[in-house]
């Protein structure tokens, strides 16, 4: 999939390493994957946040 390649690359050029980023993918995808197989099972509680990264791998 081209965009979480796109996403492996971001998280690659921050630090992580491939298996990390792979590792978040899939749980982002297990994730939604859940709420969309359970959308009439769920509530949800949306907090607000930031997520805070900063720096490039070089």
């Amino acid at each position: 999939m081209i965009d979480d390649e796109n996403t492996i690359d971001r998280f690659m050029n921050r630090g992580l390493d491939r298996f990390e980023a792979e590792s978040h993918c899939k749980r982002e995808h297990k994730i939604s994957n859940f709420f969309n197989e359970n959308m009439n099972n769920l509530s949800i509680v949306r907090l607000r946040g930031i997520l805070i990264s900063f720096g490039v791998k070089k």
